[in-house]
């Protein structure tokens, strides 16, 4: 319709806030829930899932020599361990070394290995999984070729934690795609029927302007214009429609 431009889009707009202002305070404290309940299980997801990498990073796996081996030969099992894929790192812990960390571990119980001739324990290389490969089955294959090697006495690693990693990590991810999808297509019906109360309020005004010849430009102006105001000036609640 001639004759009409954007000051007359912003006045009705103006208009239509001040004469539908109780449903449009609904539709928008609607649509703010909705957005507030998804921000909170995002949060809540981005949390565990942190929890989770966190436990992975500390993954790890101890390989242990046998008695007798030369420089040389513990040098090319580490080489070969650290050419492994999945293997972020790889370190010498010698028996020296190995029963300090024990003795530490007893804190004030020291007397139980006093009576030790000798070290009993072993050399070993203190691996360190990439979470990527963090799942049980991996590493279990893993621990299963590092076994092999010749020289390798005994390979550990915490095969029920690796199983609990591996579990979480997939509730995690599975949890997380299906939560995000129930959240959106709720969030999309919460909005969606926001907008259709909002429009079912202004349905007669709508409805005369389409039997008086309006554009449908026209009729959406005021609309799109109201749409915008909550962005614009927080006084002013409305719709986004």
């Amino acid at each position: 319709m001639k004759g009409y431009g954007l000051f007359y889009y912003i006045a009705e707009a103006f208009r239509g806030l001040r004469a539908n202002s109780l449903v449009n305070l609904l539709a928008v404290g609607t649509i703010s829930m909705a957005m507030l309940i998804v921000g909170f299980f995002l949060i809540v997801f981005l949390n565990l899932q942190t929890a989770v990498n966190a436990l992975g990073d500390r993954l790890e796996m101890s390989v242990y020599l046998k008695e007798g081996l030369t420089e040389h030969e513990k040098d090319f099992i580490q080489h070969r361990i650290k050419m492994e894929q999945g293997v972020k790192k790889v370190s010498y812990l010698s028996k020296a070394e190995a029963l300090q960390l024990f003795k530490k571990d007893l804190k004030g119980q020291e007397a139980l290995i006093q009576g030790l001739a000798e070290n009993p324990l072993p050399d070993s290389y203190e691996v360190t999984i990439d979470r990527r490969f963090a799942d049980a089955k991996t590493i279990e294959v893993m621990a299963g070729k590092f076994s092999e090697y010749r020289g390798v006495e005994e390979v550990s690693y915490g095969k029920e934690g690796a199983r609990m990693l591996s579990g979480f990590y997939t509730v995690i991810t599975y949890g997380g795609m299906a939560l995000a999808v129930l959240l959106g297509v709720t969030v999309v019906f919460i909005i969606s029927n926001s907008v259709r109360l909002a429009l079912y309020s202004r349905g007669q005004e709508i409805e005369l302007m389409q039997w008086i010849g309006a554009t449908r430009g026209f009729i959406q102006g005021p609309f799109l214009i109201e749409g915008m105001m909550p962005s614009i000036s927080p006084c002013h609640p409305a719709p986004d429609i």
